[in-house]
């Protein structure tokens, strides 16, 4: 009998975060089923597509995944090739695993499963992701012709009317040369930079240059967001990662954006900071005590 790939995903697991993903063979799948904490992942635990869950993948790029329904009962889902999302509900992990077996043998019954017809998108509650972030070079050059362009634009506009009222125009080209410094300033900063994080792993891993290290979320004391004061929808420039041991790490919004580092990284306090023009310079990542690998 064939090694399928299996992995878990828990409660607190982001849609494409799994974990202890290996191939196994009947017997290991079936273990794997029965040692995970089904009734302690059910407390408080949304029954859809993305929670407390084992998947399995056949050669075919089939999925099976076991997840929670209602009453103590488990959601069978089944994936096939052709992006086609189908459920059958099992009332106990012997049925389940009845239902791994034929899986493994390739004698699917796939009558008793009701077909979603609603399924786009659900692909990505199947596949792993990656969760590496990085300098968004698409964003960047956007940011920056639009600087360098509006830039451009005002200060023609202002000296072929110079010696009229019209040349106060020129004055407006400080605000897009300003953004353009600032991309310029985050290309040189953070094009080395990445981050691998999720979130519900305890720990992530920061990227520069050849240089890997690892640090806990249980280590972080706080994080500090900057946003452009006066503004009913702030403009999130970067964010600062307080750790415990006094050291920082400062990330431009063009490497990950605010919002989603602090919803990776729950349980711990942040805060909003005004701050007109955050810049990165080579002491923006002040790492004391790094766990390099």
């Amino acid at each position: 009998m064939p090694k399928l790939i299996s992995k878990v995903q828990y409660k607190n697991y982001e849609t494409g975060e799994f974990t202890n993903e290996q191939p196994r063979d009947l017997d290991e799948t079936i273990a794997l089923i029965k040692a995970f904490p089904w009734d302690d992942e059910r407390h408080l635990t949304d029954i859809q597509l993305t929670g407390p869950s084992i998947i399995i993948c056949n050669e075919a790029d089939e999925y099976l995944k076991i997840g929670l329904y209602f009453n103590g009962k488990f959601a069978l889902y089944y994936f096939d090739h052709k992006e086609n999302l189908y459920e059958y509900y099992v009332p106990d992990l012997d049925k389940v695993t009845s239902i791994v077996r034929s899986f493994f043998q390739d004698d699917l019954d796939r009558n008793p499963f009701q077909k979603k017809f609603f399924s786009f998108g659900s692909e990505g509650h199947f596949l792993t992701h990656n969760f590496t972030y990085e300098l968004n070079i698409y964003r960047w050059w956007f940011m920056a012709l639009l600087g360098g362009t509006f830039t451009l634009f005002f200060a023609w506009v202002g000296i072929m009317v110079l010696y009229s009222s019209a040349s106060v125009l020129a004055i407006f080209s400080i605000i897009p040369a300003l953004m353009l410094y600032r991309s310029i300033n985050n290309y040189i900063y953070a094009k080395d930079v990445k981050l691998n994080i999720s979130k519900g792993k305890g720990y992530f891993y920061l990227y520069q240059k050849e240089i890997k290290t690892k640090i806990y979320k249980k280590d972080i004391e706080k994080i500090i967001i900057s946003e452009i004061p006066f503004t009913d929808m702030p403009a999130l420039l970067c964010s600062k990662i307080i750790l415990k041991d006094g050291s920082s790490i400062k990330l431009s919004s063009n490497v990950i954006q605010p919002l989603t580092l602090i919803k990776k990284i729950k349980d711990v306090p942040h805060e909003f900071k005004f701050d007109v023009f955050p810049l990165l310079n080579r002491r923006s990542i002040n790492i004391q005590n790094p766990i390099k690998f």
